[in-house]
């Protein structure tokens, strides 16, 4: 697939997002969704950050999502990095403001991506294509598995015990990736 095809098809998809989005949004409007749960707990605030709490927060799902299917390999693990950091941050500010559920698929997230761009670094050190001017990109990805491993140690007491055990779960695929990217 040419890459204006690509593109013409993912704008369209933004563009088709963007109207239900809006859409969903007008019908909430009913007493159906407004008891669905997942709608109400959103709420609207204005911040330098857009929490997952947040009404727009799809939107911005949206838009990193697009992002990383437009991103060459090397950019899409920075991205990667990049959103798992943040999410590492949106999940201490749920955690913070007493929002456990929530901090902890955030939390989920922010692993996963995590885990992704690791798995993404090692294929890329193990092409036979790999530039050593990526090695930086190794780095950040280690420096950043042993950040979110301080963060989570600091965190875990907020979360239940069968919490704590997807978390681990998570963990512990990192720690493998780790050491196969550190090799």
């Amino acid at each position: 697939m040419s890459k204006f095809l690509k593109y013409f098809l993912i704008m369209t998809a933004f563009f088709v997002s963007i109207f239900i989005l809006f859409a969903s949004f007008n019908i909430s409007s009913q007493s159906r969704m407004l008891n669905s749960g997942n709608f109400k707990n959103r709420k609207f605030y204005v911040q330098k950050e857009i929490l997952p709490d947040h009404s727009l927060y799809p939107l911005l799902m949206l838009v990193d999502r697009f992002r990383l299917e437009m991103a060459d390999q090397e950019r899409r693990i920075y991205l990667l990095l990049a959103y798992a950091k943040r999410r590492l941050f949106y999940a201490t500010r749920l955690v913070e403001k007493e929002e456990i559920a929530l901090a902890l698929t955030t939390f989920s997230k922010s692993q996963k991506y995590l885990n992704q761009a690791l798995l993404e670094a090692k294929n890329l050190k193990e092409d036979s294509a790999y530039d050593s001017g990526a090695e930086h990109l190794v780095f950040f990805a280690l420096e950043l598995v042993d950040y979110q491993q301080e963060i989570m140690v600091e965190y875990l007491d907020n979360f239940t015990e069968a919490d704590r055990a997807v978390l681990n779960s998570l963990d512990t695929e990192t720690v493998l990736l780790r050491s196969q990217l550190s090799q």
